[in-house]
């Protein structure tokens, strides 16, 4: 009788055993090492563009991963931007207006610049893309991607600038991947920028981050990623890249304000030597709140 009773309980534990490898079955892993179930991948996926969960790191992963509540919209508009500058180049007022699809198609073959707001809101150049989105994690976190695609690679490579403007009170996250930058050449990150890097900017309005970019290649991408506490509701952020057309140093790419006199309504560079090197696209902008299912 003992050893029935012995043999019974080995065959309960060896069950229980399998039973929680099972549960904790690792069905993804993304390019920074950090391991996912496949519930927590499809609860990321709800929201997040495959490319955003492949290079999220850990800390911020672990922030998202188990909220089932994550939602995204296929939901667009699209709204044409009239800017009006002064002399110095800052914007003194935008005037939008809604148009059809068709009419937007209209405009780009004009070459002039659309801005598309829906779940990612996208502001397009013939030269290159810039979308927007933001995620609500659990409590008052709040994810920001900003990403700029080129369609046609530059000819001048010097130190671009892409950064946040958050009208609203918050706090960073407090690990060092509260801010991180990536750059991706021919289809490979080639640089990575955390939140203590030389290269970022953090304010009390926002963050930027200014990065040299490599020559040659077929394409090129840069994103932008920010993690802050927020009570906001709704959550309200502008984005902005801004393309240096001439040699700009990493000290002078560096000096500028976040604002809404900023170049794309966010970057505000206080050398109008500096402010004139740079192409003055205009900026996307974000506005989510709680209940949302994404930006408007």
């Amino acid at each position: 009788m003992k050893k029935k009773i012995l043999l019974f309980i080995i065959a309960l534990l060896l069950m229980l055993n399998c039973s929680n490898v099972y549960a904790f079955e690792t069905y993804y892993t993304n390019p920074n090492g950090v391991e996912l179930t496949e519930q927590q991948y499809n609860n990321l996926s709800k929201a997040l563009k495959k490319e955003v969960i492949d290079w999220l790191p850990q800390e911020i992963i672990d922030e998202f991963k188990d909220d089932e509540n994550l939602t995204a919209i296929s939901y667009s508009k699209y709204i044409r931007t009239d800017s009006y500058f002064d002399s110095t180049g800052k914007i003194t007022r935008n005037i939008d207006t809604v148009v059809t699809e068709e009419e937007a198609l209209k405009f780009l073959k004009e070459e002039k610049i659309i801005n598309r707001s829906g779940s990612y809101p996208v502001h397009q150049t013939t030269m290159k893309r810039l979308t927007i989105d933001v995620t609500y994690g659990s409590a008052d976190l709040r994810n920001i991607y900003l990403t700029l695609e080129w369609l046609s690679m530059p000819v001048t490579r010097s130190h671009d600038v892409i950064g946040v403007r958050i009208p609203s009170s918050f706090t960073v996250h407090t690990s060092n991947s509260g801010i991180t930058g990536k750059l991706k050449h021919n289809g490979s990150t080639v640089q990575t920028y955390y939140k203590n890097s030389s290269n970022v900017r953090s304010l009390s309005t926002g963050a930027g981050i200014s990065m040299p970019l490599p020559t040659g290649g077929t394409s090129m991408e840069v994103d932008f990623n920010m993690t802050v506490y927020s009570n906001a509701d709704p959550f309200n952020v502008y984005g902005s890249y801004q393309h240096a057309q001439s040699t700009v140093s990493l000290s002078d790419s560096k000096v500028y304000n976040i604002n809404s006199n900023g170049l794309g309504g966010v970057l505000d560079f206080t050398n109008s030597t500096t402010r004139a090197k740079y192409d003055a696209m205009g900026g996307v902008y974000c506005s989510r709140g709680l209940m949302d299912y994404g930006c408007y």
